[in-house]
């Protein structure tokens, strides 16, 4: 009874976790994005006021590489948030056929929904990891840029 008792507690704490984890993991994700769509505006503005006019080539290297870095991890974000949105579909679809509770306990589907977290959590790690670096990129070529390194 006690075992019981303390393991509901355990799943209780465990899904609370999970939901906070969903939160944080998007609130880094919706922040990256916006540090990455002023990146790209930023770069945006520097190509239109160029001294040639409307020309990518009035932008340096690292602004063109902090681009490329911008438009990898809009690629990323897209792909992270399709592959989640289809690992849980087909995980609802399994669970629609399981009809037996005997089956439903040897599913796994803690284990399953835990590998499905583990790679969102990779995913939101990655993303940071290249929201900082294109952030470091973007802001030494625009000090670069207007001679101020």
């Amino acid at each position: 009874m006690e075992k019981d008792k303390i393991k509901q507690e355990i799943e209780t704490y465990q899904d609370a976790c999970e939901e906070s984890q969903a939160t944080q993991t998007g609130k880094v994700s919706s922040i990256s994005r916006s540090i990455i769509y002023g990146i790209i505006a930023t770069n945006w503005f520097v190509i239109s006021t160029g001294e040639k006019g409307f020309s990518i080539q009035s932008i340096n290297t690292l602004l063109k590489l902090s681009l490329v870095f911008c438009f990898v991890y809009l690629v990323i974000d897209l792909t992270h948030y399709f592959i989640d949105a289809l690992r849980y579909r087909i995980e609802s679809f399994r669970l629609d056929n399981i009809n037996v509770p005997e089956k439903f306990r040897l599913y796994g589907c803690k284990t399953r929904m835990n590998n499905i977290s583990i790679w969102s959590f990779v995913a939101v790690a990655c993303k940071y990891i290249l929201t900082i670096s294109t952030s470091i990129v973007f802001l030494i070529g625009l000090l670069q840029k207007f001679d101020i390194i």
